[in-house]
């Protein structure tokens, strides 16, 4: 199956992070969910709009354990707003969805369903605008709020409202 990429992505496969993380997979999710967790049972991904937030987490996993790498994805994969991966990665495959989405998967587990967090079918987010770098998302995308768990976000030339991850908890 494949995953929605949007916003900054990181994608992992779940059988090292069960080894990693002290509480497995399901401690991570709920030390880290922002709404954007979703797996296909073989990788997850999470998803920020803030890249700030992104990397918080990635340096989280480095510190679980997980090989970050500055010359291609170990543990983790990270794509960026346009949909590029920030570097190479063998384990996972990519693929721009007839609507416009970048998806990715496992290279041993591609099938015809992709997966997306519950506020993709609530209506317009955050992976109709891969293609613009983050600067230009950060331009153009504003925060309205929160509804029902979900983040909402404003497009200030089109004034659409869209639904995305939400931001880490600072304390």
């Amino acid at each position: 199956m494949a995953l929605l990429l949007e916003g900054m992505t990181l994608v992992f496969e779940n059988e090292t992070l069960e080894e990693m993380h002290p509480l497995g997979i399901k401690g991570f999710i709920s030390e880290w969910n922002n709404g954007s967790f979703c797996t296909d049972g073989t990788i997850s991904k999470l998803s920020f709009f803030e890249f700030q937030d992104g990397f918080c987490v990635l340096a989280a996993m480095k510190g679980m354990g997980l090989a970050i790498s500055t010359r291609y994805a170990a543990d983790v994969a990270v794509f960026m707003h346009d949909g590029s991966p920030w570097l190479p990665c063998l384990w996972l495959e990519t693929e721009k969805h007839v609507e416009n989405y970048m998806m990715c998967w496992h290279v041993t587990n591609k099938g015809s369903k992709a997966l997306a967090p519950a506020y993709f079918k609530r209506g317009g987010t955050l992976a109709r605008f891969q293609g613009l770098t983050m600067d230009e998302i950060n331009d153009r995308i504003s925060r309205a709020g929160v509804e029902n768990g979900c983040s909402i976000f404003k497009d200030e030339i089109s004034g659409r409202i869209l639904y995305g991850p939400n931001q880490l908890c600072r304390h």
